[in-house]
């Protein structure tokens, strides 16, 4: 698939993501079961974000054109996926899918419905597709490791992933605290202070008048 076709498959998915189907339904009710704390409200609102900020038409290419995609011979990234929060990893497989490259997947037990889910959208917007996602238990024959998990699970992913390209996630704790006493009235200009605590790199979000804003690094 070329460029344009991966980014035409993600916009499509993310029209698919925001309309109710049975599949959806059956899908949430599975997810509860493999992990209670993914109540349909938390899953929802997790397939929503992905719809509405990733692969929001103009967001995608947005984000996409701050980088260089050169066509090349695709690699074989491994991804170790974590379950602490519905569809926690899906920002890394989009950045490998829209690169060019092959996703294998080691999918968190708690968090296997939700994906399956998406992947079967994805082959159905087209079947090409097929060829950059696979779902595995272990991790082979592979060019580069992404892996997330605590601080004890990152020994082992060092042990086994190390001799490879990899970024390996441990657990991270993060405060961001605003502060500043000025009254800010339409048209004026006002200084807010943003403080981080915790391990960096830090990203930090925010809306304008309900318009996402360039994300602060």
């Amino acid at each position: 698939m070329k460029l344009a076709e991966r980014i035409e498959a993600c916009i499509q998915l993310g029209f698919l993501l925001q309309q109710e189907s049975p599949e959806l339904n059956a899908a949430l009710v599975k997810a509860k079961n493999e992990n209670v704390w993914f109540d349909q409200q938390n899953s929802i609102q997790a397939i929503q974000n992905i719809a509405t900020q990733f692969l929001n038409e103009s967001k995608l290419h947005a984000w996409i054109n701050r980088y260089e995609i050169v066509e090349r011979t695709p690699k074989s990234i491994g991804l170790i996926m974590a379950g602490n929060l519905p569809l926690v990893g899906f920002h890394d497989v989009l950045a490998i899918f829209i690169s060019g490259h092959y996703c294998k997947i080691k999918l968190s037990q708690k968090d296997t419905a939700l994906w399956n889910y998406i992947l079967d959208l994805m082959y159905s917007i087209d079947q090409r597709t097929k060829d950059y996602f696979e779902i595995k238990e272990r991790l082979n024959e592979i060019d580069a490791a992404i892996a997330t998990g605590s601080d004890n699970s990152s020994r082992y992913f060092d042990y086994y992933f190390g001799k490879y390209p990899h970024i390996i996630r441990k657990n991270r704790n993060a405060v961001a605290v605003f502060s500043g006493n000025d009254t800010i009235c339409t048209g004026q200009q006002a200084n807010v202070t943003l403080t981080f605590t915790g391990t960096a790199p830090f990203t930090f979000n925010y809306n304008l008048n309900g318009v996402a804003q360039p994300a602060i690094l």
